[in-house]
């Protein structure tokens, strides 16, 4: 399913109704992540002492063992399907760790957002996690937070351009799915903005794609736009669901994609498999330079499936308890006085 590069634009919508309507089913982003630190420790580090990200991110991080153990090589003629060794199909234990160990600032937050609309569980599934560098931990006062707040207010009224990843760090999103305890990788993206002092060519990054990934079913290069604008240079290696590289103009290759941006939502296709989208900005300075990348990994069929595997088992649960309840009351419950 083709995916305009912007954030979500797709609304979630029940399993169910897609596999009665449709082969496509959506899951959608929030434009705002949930805050990494969870309500509870937030509160608790309200009264703790000012801390540097370095010291935030060693108590977020616990008792984390790094590095993570060598990930396995995908076995002779299968693609390459991973981003520093996490790919789709790995439990979220795994999966939480390889993301955690790829850098010492990265801090864990699950996605708390029901994206697919799936049955309620205890406990509930989880959909998802996010990893943000850490940041420091300054405590402000109350005039202090109001000027922020204003001027927040003030910048997007006129519009203007916010900061985003800071040069030399990561963030990462990761989509899951499964019944609780048993989650595992629908889909992933990982988003890198170089150091300002130390960026790479763009043609050697595209090199170094090309090297892991292979031939590209689908490239657009808008670094020389007509209007002399700067556009991002895209590349797609995209499969059907028995695992054949789809070859350039071939009608999966501009069907079957990823927005590789972590507040962005996914497209689940039976008719796609695995998806690798990689973009690459250029500098405005100087488009030879490549200033951030990002890349999106999805088995569309694999996630589709375990999708309605885990909406189909999440009901067939409920059917039951509801059956024992009605069973339990019809030999302990009270009898109606009439």
């Amino acid at each position: 399913m083709p995916r305009p590069n912007t954030a979500v634009s797709l609304m979630p919508i029940t399993l169910a109704a897609a596999l009665a309507a449709a082969l496509a089913l959506a899951a959608c982003g929030e434009r705002t992540p949930p805050d990494p630190m969870p309500a509870a420790q937030a509160r608790q580090g309200a009264k703790a002492a000012d801390a540097s990200a370095e010291e935030v991110a060693r108590e977020r991080r616990g008792n984390l063992r790094c590095p993570a153990p060598a990930p396995a090589s995908p076995p002779p003629g299968t693609p390459v399907d991973d981003v520093l060794g996490v790919r789709p199909g790995q439990p979220w234990d795994e999966a939480v760790r390889r993301v955690l160990c790829s850098e010492p600032l990265l801090v864990m937050a699950p996605d708390l957002a029901n994206r697919f609309r799936l049955p309620p569980s205890e406990p509930a599934v989880r959909q998802g996690f996010h990893a943000r560098p850490a940041e420091a931990r300054v405590h402000k006062s109350g005039q202090q937070i109001l000027r922020e707040m204003q001027a927040d207010a003030t910048a997007r009224g006129n519009n203007a351009v916010r900061a985003g990843l800071a040069p030399g760090l990561s963030r990462w999103y990761v989509g899951t799915m499964g019944l609780p305890g048993e989650e595992r990788v629908t889909h992933l993206v990982r988003e890198q903005a170089f150091a300002a002092d130390a960026l790479p060519a763009t043609d050697g990054v595209i090199q170094a794609l090309l090297g892991k990934y292979g031939e590209p079913s689908w490239t657009q290069d808008l670094r020389r736009r007509a209007d002399h604008s700067l556009g991002s240079v895209e590349l797609r290696w995209v499969h059907d669901p028995a695992g054949r590289r789809v070859a350039a103009g071939e009608r999966l290759a501009t069907e079957c994609s990823i927005v590789p941006t972590v507040d962005a939502g996914v497209g689940l296709s039976e008719a796609c498999g695995l998806v690798v989208v990689a973009t690459i900005r250029p500098s405005r300075e100087n488009p030879g330079l490549a200033q951030a990348m990002g890349v999106g990994i999805v088995d569309q069929a694999r996630g589709y499936a375990r999708v309605a595997a885990t909406e189909q088992a999440l009901q067939q649960r409920d059917a039951e308890r509801r059956q024992r309840e009605v069973q339990d009351a019809a030999r302990k419950g009270q009898a109606p006085k009439l």
